[in-house]
């Protein structure tokens, strides 16, 4: 869905673009989109049981044009931009999947663990039961080496 949705943002934002352009206005620069959180995770065709959200968390570099037309985009696809994503912490490490290239817009996915971890660490309770099922499907190695870069007590999420 993703892919998507940066397709018709990048052929949207090219069009306003030409208009923009044929204006004699500045054109809206190149930017990307990465999208963190719960999308990412859907995104990614994890294997886990996944409750679908209609908040879509990203970075972005984009200039207010194209954050509205994003948003636009969204809302079509009945989900919706969530304006605090530039809060959620994600490891400095994160890596992201290069999903779309296009002529203005490159979007991108953060890899699984790095999700997982941002989400163990600053919401446990909120996200137990989707660490136990992560864990218990066997987690992967860079899963445990960033929870112990990152001083995270795996057996407490076990705890009641």
């Amino acid at each position: 869905m993703l892919l998507n949705i940066f397709q018709q943002l990048d052929q949207e934002i090219i069009e306003l673009n030409l208009e923009l352009q044929s204006e004699g206005s500045r054109e809206i620069p190149k930017f990307y989109i990465k999208i963190v959180g719960q999308s990412a995770l859907l995104e990614a065709n994890t294997g886990l049981a996944l409750t679908a959200t209609m908040d879509v968390d990203a970075y972005a570099n984009f200039v207010w044009l194209a954050r509205v037309k994003f948003c636009d985009i969204l809302k079509k696809h009945h989900l919706i931009y969530d304006s605090l994503s530039n809060e959620i912490w994600m490891p400095e490490e994160t890596k992201y999947v290069h999903l779309y290239k296009g002529f203005v817009v490159d979007g991108y996915y953060a890899e699984s663990e790095y999700v997982l971890l941002s989400k163990i660490a600053k919401a446990p309770e909120k996200n137990k039961n989707l660490i136990l099922q992560y864990i218990a499907k066997g987690p992967s190695q860079l899963f445990l080496q960033l929870c112990g870069k990152y001083k995270i007590d795996l057996k407490g999420v076990f705890d009641d």
